[in-house]
């Protein structure tokens, strides 16, 4: 088979596409790191079917959206064969439980409900902020969670450290919990740091600054980094 050479992007070429929109929270948040990349892709899929579902109007007598997504439809999307299809679909199922499926009746399909997580992820994030006693992840992902909610909401969401007339989100979120503007910015760098070099920071083994720096390297390079500290148990610091 001959070799397709694919050519660059010059512009606004990417909007041609169509996506799937995957919750950032996902990805981000360690409460959904024990979930595979299949099983959180396969949840946007699903979310993107519910959009289609709600302008349907499919719900059920309690007024809850709900998609159709067979087995076989999992097998299409991904290319795989019907186990690998069965275990992605049962890891949104157990655990927290990201969907419920509830079963119509013999040779019938599936009625598929996603949970809307967001709002409780919040709640126990807010709750968080409220104790003495906080892990720096706990506090970073629970800035990174209100710093999401304002840019829905349309407020400035700058992370730089480039002052600014107008007040950022940031600084909201500084002046509700105590902590400046560059300390809220500094938290939520740490959300882009790999769980490993993370969990350093919540063991007090790498001081809260440098771990802050090493977030602005690429993940591979963070990989790296901690298989360094990991075997010659040489840490970080900024003099």
């Amino acid at each position: 088979m001959k070799q397709i050479v694919f050519d660059y992007h010059y512009g606004i070429e990417a909007e041609q596409y169509a996506f799937y929109r995957i919750p950032k929270i996902l990805m981000r948040d360690p409460l959904f790191k024990m979930l595979s990349l299949e099983a959180k892709v396969l949840y946007g899929m699903m979310m993107d079917r519910l959009v289609l579902s709600a302008k349907n109007g499919w719900k059920d007598e309690r007024g809850r959206i709900y998609i159709y997504f067979t087995i076989e439809d999992i097998c299409e999307a991904f290319m795989c064969g019907k186990d690998k299809a069965v275990k992605v679909l049962k890891e949104l199922e157990k655990g927290d439980s990201l969907i419920e499926r509830k079963k119509q009746g013999q040779g019938k399909t599936y009625e598929d409900f996603c949970k809307e997580f967001y709002k409780s992820v919040g709640r126990r994030e807010n709750s968080n902020l409220q104790r003495e006693e906080l892990l720096p992840s706990e506090k970073a992902f629970a800035y990174r969670l209100k710093l999401d909610a304002m840019k829905r909401q349309g407020m400035r969401t700058d992370l730089t450290s480039t002052p600014v007339v107008q007040k950022l989100s940031v600084e909201v979120i500084g002046e509700q919990n105590g902590d400046s503007r560059e300390q809220v910015r500094r938290y939520i760098c740490l959300t882009e740091l790999i769980p490993d070099l993370l969990e350093l920071v919540n063991e007090k083994k790498i001081a809260f600054r440098p771990e802050v720096e090493l977030s602005y390297l690429m993940k591979k390079e963070q990989e790296i980094l901690y298989k360094v500290i990991d075997t010659d148990e040489i840490f970080p610091s900024i003099k």
